[in-house]
């Protein structure tokens, strides 16, 4: 897309047609506050923006009745007019397919219409959304061409900003339409690759709700969530279940048990009441055999205190046997002393029997085994519920759980397995396919650096004339490598170095589109006033006018190189006399219509208002 025509229709009747060449740079030139800087701001208003910001309402858009455009786009010329912003917004423009330019120009056609026109021919087609959404972009909304076109103009403001490259960037829409399409309007990403990745996205997107849905998938009690609950609070209170309602327990566990418990006939066959019936008799077995050690434990201690007792009576018998010589004795007499003895030795064994093998100590290691198997079982017995009850209860609330389970309305699981594969094997034949593409990104920023770097090495930065350029796509800035050292795009000094990296930086990004031949990306580039940085506050040139003619001079080459890649076009809002460029023989330099200085502007109104002042000429730029 190029433009051959702008148009203003004056409140006298008078109609403004600035006209403009193809593949040459248009110089719209003149003194300050004759209207220049409006052009930019009536070029994006005819290609229907929603903004009319720029258009001074005082000293331009109160003496317009239409603006319009005329521009060649795929080798067909076509024709947008809009009213001007004083009269009541709507949604209608006029649009002529062939280019005429009316007389009189009457609304037409829907602008929403139109936009799919524009889109159509700028290779733009529905399939064609952006596949990461932000705050004013919604994911997988449509690519419009109006999210291309700030790349092709840079206005005065813009032109030396320190702190970014494109304009009206601050407004977060306008930055997010640029960072969303920047892949696209580099040739990065292609309609096929944009498609791949807006369609991975709704894959995953899809894919995590579908493993939600599994993650969450389970039975569905509908409306019988609390019944089911105090049926098992029941239960465990009856002594049919050990757990007393965990929370932790999922419904559908709760519910398969009373199940199963509802269908036994006979109580006794009820698992869970054998358990706690058997422990019960195990424990009642094992105090019976503890009272009996008790009981042995006790004897045997009274016992030893028998055995001493009678060890003492026993005495004088050692005594008689120790002094034998000394008293006279028959026969039967000494049988009877040292039987009395022999019983006296057996007793003294007996008492002083001690150790592990003793009888004692392994009674008491039996007590000790017996005492721990009894707290074992308790502990398990107090997973059970304290209440008593007896089999009448039991009966009746299994009768009553067998009535209860059959109302219970129950939605089955379903598993989603089958889903999250087809899913997941669609995902990775995507990736596959735009592998490639991520690398051929890297490989793109590495030629714009290297192309901006060929720019500034004809139109050096002072201070920085051997720095490498390095364009920061997130911060959409441009920062330099120096000596070792990062420096970034607000340190870099001075009004002209700034105007020189925001050319560089828009030269070498459309000659990279149009080596692609992106067809989305508009063939003309809007600059704003390089020659700002060479006045003087008071608007008088400085010295320094061979900078100037620096990127004047890239700017006619650039043009030249182009031809070669279908054209380009640029257009320069400019300060400097026609003769300027003459002198310098820039060879595709061409001044639209005639400098506006003196009387002459934007806005010329021919006819001498009432109070016999000259005409009307109205501007609104710096």
């Amino acid at each position: 897309m190029q433009i051959t025509n702008i148009l203003i229709w004056q409140t006298d009747s008078t109609l403004r047609n600035f006209v403009l060449e193809e593949n040459k740079v248009n110089v719209i030139t003149g003194d300050s506050g004759k209207g220049k800087s409006s052009i930019l701001s009536i070029i994006d208003y005819c290609l229907l923006s929603s903004s009319s910001d720029g258009i001074s309402k005082t000293n331009v858009d109160n003496y317009v009745n239409w603006y319009g455009i005329r521009f060649n786009i795929n080798g067909k010329y076509h024709t947008i007019c809009r009213k001007a912003t004083h009269y009541e917004e709507d949604d209608f423009v006029y649009f002529d397919k062939n280019g005429e330019i009316p007389i009189s120009p009457i609304n037409n056609l829907k602008k929403d219409v139109l936009k799919q026109h524009l889109n159509y021919e700028f290779g733009i087609n529905s399939s064609l959304k952006i596949p990461y959404g932000g705050r004013f972009i919604q994911q997988g909304s449509k690519v419009s061409y109006r999210y291309f076109l700030p790349h092709c103009s840079i206005d005065q403001t813009t032109l030396t900003s320190s702190e970014h490259l494109y304009s009206k960037i601050s407004d977060l829409k306008t930055r997010e339409r640029i960072d969303r399409t920047f892949e696209m309007a580099l040739g990065s990403e292609n309609a096929e690759t944009m498609i791949i990745r807006t369609r991975l996205e709704e894959l995953q997107r899809n894919l995590a709700r579908v493993e939600y849905k599994q993650s969450a998938s389970k039975e569905s009690y509908i409306n019988f969530e609390s019944e089911i609950e105090s049926l098992y609070q029941r239960s465990y209170q009856l002594g049919l279940t050990t757990e007393n309602n965990n929370q932790e327990m999922p419904v559908g566990d709760k519910f398969d048990y009373l199940k199963t418990i509802a269908n036994y006939k006979d109580i006794n066959d009820i698992p869970i009441i054998n358990e706690r019936l058997n422990i019960e008799k195990e424990i009642f077995t094992l105090k019976k055999d503890l009272s009996d050690i008790n009981i042995y434990i006790e004897t045997s201690t009274e016992y030893k205190k028998l055995l001493k007792e009678n060890q003492d009576s026993l005495l004088i018998a050692k005594y008689l046997d120790d002094n034998y010589n000394n008293i006279l004795y028959s026969d039967n007499i000494y049988s009877i002393i040292k039987s009395l003895l022999n019983k006296s030795l057996e007793i003294k064994k007996a008492i002083a029997q001690k150790g592990k093998n003793s009888l004692i100590s392994k009674t008491q290691e039996k007590k000790k085994e017996i005492e721990s198997k009894i707290s074992i079982l308790n502990k398990k017995l107090s997973v059970f519920s304290n209440e008593k009850t007896t089999p009448s209860v039991l009966y009746r609330f299994i009768g009553e759980l067998s009535s209860e389970v059959k109302r219970v309305d129950v939605l089955p699981i379903h598993d989603y397995s089958e889903d999250i594969d087809k899913i997941n094997s669609k995902i990775n034949e995507l990736d596959e396919k735009i592998k490639d593409n991520n690398i051929f990104k890297e490989y793109t920023l590495s030629l714009i650096n290297e192309k901006i770097k060929k720019i500034l090495s004809r139109m050096p930065l002072k201070g920085f004339e051997n720095a490498t350029p390095i364009f920061n796509k997130g911060k959409k800035t441009l920062d330099l490598v120096n000596k070792n050292q990062v420096e970034k795009m607000v340190d870099i000094g001075s009004f002209s170095n700034y105007m020189y990296v925001h050319v560089a930086y828009f030269l070498a990004f459309h000659e990279l589109v149009r080596e692609r031949n992106v067809q989305w990306i508009p063939r003309f580039l809007v600059i704003d006033q390089p020659s700002t940085p060479y006045f003087s506050t008071g608007g008088k040139k400085t010295d320094d006018f061979a900078s100037l003619d620096a990127a004047l001079n890239e700017i006619n080459s650039f043009v030249d190189k182009m031809k070669s890649h279908g054209g380009f076009q640029v257009i320069l809002l400019e300060h400097i006399e026609e003769s300027y460029w003459l002198d310098r023989k820039l060879n595709n330099f061409r001044l639209v219509d005639k400098e506006f200085r003196g009387d002459y502007g934007l806005i010329y109104i021919k006819k001498t208002s009432r109070d016999g002042n000259p005409p009307i000429f109205n501007g609104g730029d710096k």
